[in-house]
């Protein structure tokens, strides 16, 4: 069953005007960088935020049978958990930081405590809609523009911003149990 949360026409208004706004600021000689509210990088941002790609944070679908969820970009993590988990669901690998994005995170290359079972979260992602650094928006996947599907996680943004992704989800239950085992001696907690 695939529950919609965000209207694709929406999306696609939104992809126009971000083209429309990049080849301005491109016509113009401006720097481009993307302004966003958050910022996970500890360095001093010489340029001026100028594309402005903050709408695109909304989960468009969930497909509960296939597993799999569609989130814009900017998406973050903390708003991306709190939809899909009322549907049974969470990303396969979920940041601690709460504000971290889902594009970030694919860019920035990014693991939690569930990759040791699911891998790091760019290896969770089927396909995603790239703005390219010509303003074009492109479509990858392993069969679409591979190179760059490949090339994209740890690039930290150079190759371009993600919009849109296609992600794996975990079924999760309604409980969890924790078990507390204390150990005495390193050597008793070590397999041997």
């Amino acid at each position: 069953m695939i529950e919609k949360f965000y209207p694709q026409q929406k999306y696609q208004e939104k992809v126009a005007r971000v083209k429309k706004q990049f080849a301005q600021l491109f016509e113009a000689d401006m720097p481009i960088a993307m302004q966003k509210d958050t910022n996970h990088v500890f360095r001093n941002k010489s340029r001026q935020s100028t594309l402005d790609l903050r709408d695109f944070n909304h989960v468009i679908e969930v497909d509960t049978e296939k597993g799999i969820a569609v989130v814009e970009g900017m998406v973050n993590f903390y708003d991306f958990v709190d939809t899909v988990l009322p549907l049974g669901f969470m990303p396969q690998a979920v940041p601690e930081l709460r504000t971290i994005t889902v594009g970030g995170v694919i860019a920035g290359l990014g693991g939690q405590s569930s990759s040791f079972k699911y891998g790091l979260v760019h290896e969770m992602v089927t396909d995603f809609d790239l703005l390219t650094g010509t303003g074009e928006v492109i479509h990858c996947s392993p069969e679409s523009h591979a190179d760059i599907f490949h090339m994209l996680p740890n690039s930290y943004g150079y190759i371009g911003y993600v919009l849109k992704c296609t992600i794996k989800l975990a079924p999760v239950k309604k409980y969890v149990k924790v078990d507390y085992l204390r150990f005495r001696d390193t050597k008793d907690f070590l397999p041997k």
